[in-house]
């Protein structure tokens, strides 16, 4: 996943910052939030339903106004609350990449 989205990245200047990363080194909240203020935008991947940051994540980008892209492997289960979202669903690693890219327009 982190290989596709810094391959869409690529020659961009955009530079992504991972908050799974933040919660393994036990990133305070509020410090998540304050990434999510100054992102150009976000990226939420929400193929796993358990992984209940990215639910929280979003949401607090979506309060904020912030532009957020919502991505799910093709066939990923997701909360009814989201499913009326513009998404992009990807089959593998590669066609991420060039969605990613479509959406960026890069």
């Amino acid at each position: 996943m982190i290989q596709a989205i810094e391959s869409a990245f690529e020659g961009s200047g955009l530079h992504p910052i991972y908050g799974a990363e933040a919660i393994k080194k036990g990133e305070p909240l509020h410090h998540r939030i304050d990434r999510i203020r100054r992102a150009r935008f976000g990226i939420y991947d929400l193929s796993v339903p358990a992984k209940t940051d990215a639910l929280l994540e979003l949401g607090i980008a979506l309060g904020m106004g912030s532009e957020v892209i919502v991505i799910c492997k093709k066939g990923s289960p997701l909360p009814e609350a989201v499913r009326q979202l513009d998404r992009i669903e990807y089959e593998n690693l590669s066609d991420l990449t060039e969605k990613l890219k479509k959406k960026m327009g890069l």
